[in-house]
Parts: C-alpha cells; structure tokens; sequence
C-alpha cells in the first residue's frame, strides 16, 4: 500500500460522512498494518468473512472500492 493510499484512506476514516465507507478504510488499514484478518474482525466486531471481502476488494480496486 502506497503513502498515498494510506493518507487517503486516513482521510476517509477523519472525515467521511459515509460510516460504512469509514469502518471499510479503518480496516483496510488494518490490514495494511500487518494485522489478521481474526484481529481485525475482533477489534472491529466484524465477522472474518467481512473482513476478507472488504480486503479482497481493495485488493482488486483499490481506493474505488
């Protein structure tokens, strides 16, 4: 993940409207962190499955998904 993406994504997380659009970047930077998916889905009270999706999409679109 680019400096870029990580800035932009902590944007998403300060100021977005949106609080789906929010706990989708906080997880992606997460992730990005080297946390596991489990930890991520435990600290977020997410299920594991969310989480890999959310994951799997940014992996396939980046700051669009």
């Amino acid at each position: 993940m680019s400096e870029e993406d990580k800035l932009a994504l902590m944007q998403v997380c300060k100021r977005s409207p949106d609080w789906p659009a929010r706990e989708r970047a906080q997880t992606v930077l997460l992730l990005g962190q080297g946390l596991l998916r489990r930890e991520v889905a435990q600290w977020q009270e997410l299920n594991v499955g969310t989480v890999g999706q959310i994951w799997q999409r940014w992996c396939q679109d980046g700051m669009a998904a």
